[in-house]
């Protein structure tokens, strides 16, 4: 009918926009979340998998005219053209939900010390459960609508069903930890002109908040922004950092450019003392597990020295002890186990 042509003209017409709209959105929303912009690239593209998985199946199924005695439908030689629009936006959030629930669960490992191989499988492990659970649920309730005797229904159903499916195992149980795992540290790439963008903190952050002010040293202008000072004592092939004042927003990032400079030129042991520290945030637990990253990728060993009430009740909170090897006194080390 005259209806129905334009119905579908219009639907045309807006496709590209609603595509646009939803698939930018979710890069924009990714690329804040995580600071990256390889893990929305990677999201859009497995996502679309899904979709497009549900796609080929409505017309293998419906289009072709398969299955039409054991589903109980007469094919109409196409899908309903409502359909294809109407399963992106619904298929594209569903997925888009999983992807977010393992992926922070990922970041978090990450953020707090783990190698990306390890923060992917411990994240995989702690979200199987859940997403496994919510998919059956899913994928129980969506294949009734394939009972219906409403062919619109029924190709509904059926394409719902399908895509959660696909997505829940193939998908997220496989393609995206194999991704993770082959890209490595890449997939945390943020170009630097995009260094703005706020960040996201998880666990570490809220131990660094749990500091009291009172904990607070004064510390004087000398030494690093903000009062901060870094010495560094050889002792044999053991090279020791001592800190002393306070490790927060303003000191961090020069931590960060000090320690790298630091590991550049010596390859064996590295001890942060941090006995001398009064006060420590988040973005100074995170260049010390940034520092624990690289040390563990390239072999070498890296030990941390506690003593400081503060500092040893942040790292208490944040269990770094589970990934970063911890003494209290620096007489203590000895020989590298790993040997």
């Amino acid at each position: 009918t005259a209806g129905s042509r334009d119905f579908n003209n219009q639907m045309k017409s807006r496709a590209p926009w609603v595509f646009a709209f939803v698939l930018g959105l979710a890069f924009v929303l990714l690329m804040t979340t995580f600071r990256s912009i390889v893990i929305p690239l990677k999201a859009i593209v497995l996502n679309l998998l899904s979709v497009g998985a549900a796609y080929g199946v409505l017309v293998l199924i419906f289009q072709d005219g398969r299955l039409q005695s054991l589903l109980g439908y007469k094919s109409i030689g196409g899908v309903t053209s409502w359909l294809p629009l109407f399963l992106f936006v619904i298929l594209f959030g569903l997925s888009m939900d999983y992807h977010v629930l393992i992926l922070t669960r990922v970041r978090e490992a990450y953020d707090r010390g783990m190698a990306t191989e390890q923060a992917v499988a411990k994240g995989i492990r702690a979200t199987a459960g859940v997403v496994t659970s919510a998919a059956v649920v899913m994928v129980a309730v969506f294949a009734i609508f394939a009972t219906l005797s409403s062919l619109d229904f029924k190709m509904m159903g059926i394409g719902l069903a399908t895509a959660v499916l696909i997505d829940a195992t193939i998908v997220r149980a496989v393609l995206l930890p194999a991704t993770m795992k082959l890209l490595g540290d890449w997939n945390w790439y943020l170009p630097s002109w995009l260094g703005w963008l706020p960040g996201s903190a998880h666990e570490p952050a809220l131990a660094g908040s749990l500091v009291a002010a009172g904990d607070r040293p004064a510390v004087g202008p000398e030494g690093a922004p903000g009062g901060l000072s870094v010495d560094v004592v050889e002792e044999g092939e053991t090279l020791r950092v001592v800190f002393a004042g306070e490790l927060d927003l303003n000191t961090a990032s020069w931590v960060g450019e000090r320690l790298r400079s630091i590991e550049a030129e010596h390859r064996g042991t590295l001890v942060l003392d941090l006995r001398g520290l009064g006060f420590m945030d988040s973005t100074g637990l995170r260049e010390l597990f940034a520092a624990n990253r690289r040390a563990r990728s390239e072999g070498r060993r890296l030990v941390l020295v506690k003593g400081s009430r503060p500092i040893d009740r942040v790292l208490e909170l944040v269990r770094a002890a589970e990934v970063v090897e911890t003494v209290d006194d620096p007489g203590s080390i000895g020989p590298d186990r790993r040997e």
